[in-house]
């Protein structure tokens, strides 16, 4: 009964040891989009998951109607922020273009990829 209950702390000492040199790392992204006084704000949970869904968002803003905007207004800006926690250090990087709606998306993805690729490094 002794040995059992010996074994049982070893091993529960033994997971408790790994756990706490387990690196914690946490990412989160935000994809800001700016039209005069609009913003939409988009939070993403990881840098994989906003891979994956931005495009979708990006891809509907040109399609998106600016009815009643004055030709100063439709210049749209756009903000992606991407940072990386870890147990030690915490990463931010964030870029922005400012455009026309019409030109703004192929800059935005040139942006987004270089900014992942920061990122993951």
């Amino acid at each position: 009964m002794k040995q059992l209950l010996l074994i049982t702390i070893i091993l529960f000492l033994h997971i408790s040891i790994a756990m706490a040199q387990a690196k914690y790392k946490r990412e989160s992204t935000y994809l800001k989009v700016r039209s005069g006084e609009d913003i939409t704000t988009y939070e993403f949970h990881s840098v994989q998951d906003f891979e994956e869904n931005s495009m979708k968002i990006l891809d509907e803003i040109p399609a998106a109607n600016l009815p009643g905007k004055k030709e100063k207004d439709q210049d749209l800006t756009i903000e992606i922020s991407i940072t990386i926690t870890s147990t030690d250090t915490s990463i931010t990087i964030t870029g922005s273009v400012t455009a026309p709606s019409q030109t703004i998306i192929a800059a935005v993805k040139k942006l987004q990829k270089q900014l992942v690729g920061i990122a993951m490094e």
